[in-house]
């Protein structure tokens, strides 16, 4: 519930002091982990801390970048932004493990304020993002400490959102897309261990790796057809890929079998292949849903709204996402892994077929 908050935070602040703000809170609680680094709990409670921030980071971060490019740039400026936070996931994920057997924490730690001191001296470079205040009354300090104004702008947002059903049909449908990831994410580790037999620094190899080289190269061909295939299409070839992906994983066992029991194949070097080309794939995805979604928000949205928007839909993702990690958690021994995962592929699929049948009424245009 703290995006919802925090997008009516968004909408009543400077949205520049809130990303500087963000950061610097950032940079004490990296520093509180460097001095707690012994102790468990407190690197838990941290953490809960940092992840809380990034609560009230993210609504005014995106609803930020209208402000700053122009509208026909829309769409190029959400690719980029999408880029750059593919990139840092791989280079991160890729980093993470040699820099904490070469440096030690303490290093990471350090590393991690210091980036955290360049991105809050970069943002508060930016110019002022405060054009959404102009058509409020009461603004900043005053809807925090009045309870009921800020409950009002709280509603007020809701009631855009469900007075549009385009944009609420995006949130929903990006909703369901990210926590079905969600609950995929939750079975890796031990899906790809018990059914591909897979290492630990394998998955890293054969799955994150992919992931990752799928995201970027799905920014950049989105990107380019931007200008010749609709929004709401090419939200509909995401989900499809992304749908069908998990759905093969899921039939690899008995793939395996039928392919085992025919010619002498190399099951290990097919396998390898297979995983990496599916984790691109879902990868690839992930761009032609997100980015045109993202910009069909920020178009349809007016700035004094946006917060709001994107807080609901960080509200919608984290709330969704819980419900596919507790039913997972609560049938995996009943139920086979692959069968779960296979579900979750066709709740994908099946989303998208709504999708084509909404946006078939209700289209999004070409940039």
């Amino acid at each position: 519930m703290l995006s919802a908050y925090a997008g009516v935070i968004a909408d009543s602040f400077n949205r520049r002091t809130i990303l500087v703000a963000s950061n610097l809170l950032r940079v004490l609680l990296v520093g509180l982990a460097l001095a707690f680094s012994q102790s468990a709990t407190a690197l838990i409670v941290i953490a809960f801390f940092i992840a809380v921030v990034a609560q009230f980071f993210s609504p005014a971060e995106v609803a930020s970048i209208p402000s700053l490019v122009p509208k026909e740039q829309l769409f190029t400026a959400n690719s980029f932004y999408s880029f750059t936070g593919y990139a840092t996931f791989l280079i991160g994920y890729t980093l993470a493990g040699p820099m904490l057997g070469r440096l030690g924490d303490s290093s990471t730690f350090l590393l991690s304020i210091v980036l955290y001191l360049i991105a809050a001296g970069l943002v508060s470079r930016l110019p002022p993002l405060d054009e959404h205040l102009k058509k409020l009354e009461r603004v900043g300090t005053e809807v925090i400490k009045d309870l009921r104004l800020f409950w009002t702008r709280l509603k007020k947002g809701l009631t855009f959102i469900r007075a549009h059903r385009v944009v609420l049909f995006v949130i929903i449908q990006i909703g369901i897309v990210f926590s079905i990831e969600r609950g995929f994410i939750s079975l890796v580790p031990s899906f790809a261990k018990e059914v591909f037999k897979l290492s630990t620094e394998q998955i890293s190899y054969f799955l994150i790796l992919p992931t990752g080289l799928g995201a970027l190269s799905g920014v950049l061909l989105v990107n380019r057809l931007k200008h010749k295939v609709a929004k709401h299409r090419l939200i509909n070839i995401g989900m499809v890929l992304d749908g069908l992906a998990l759905f093969l994983i899921a039939l690899w066992p008995g793939t395996e079998r039928i392919i085992g029991s025919g010619a002498a194949v190399d099951i290990d070097s097919l396998l390898r292949i297979f995983i990496f080309a599916m984790a691109f794939i879902s990868g690839f995805a992930d761009p032609f849903i997100i980015i045109p979604a993202q910009t069909a928000l920020h178009e349809l949205t007016p700035d004094e709204d946006r917060g709001r928007v994107f807080g609901a839909l960080y509200t919608v993702i984290n709330f969704l996402g819980v419900i596919p990690v507790l039913v997972i958690g609560a049938v995996a021994e009943s139920v086979a892994m692959n069968t779960i995962i296979m579900i979750l592929g066709a709740i994908i699929l099946v989303a998208a077929l709504d999708g084509m049948r909404f946006y078939h009424k209700h289209k999004l245009g070409t940039e």
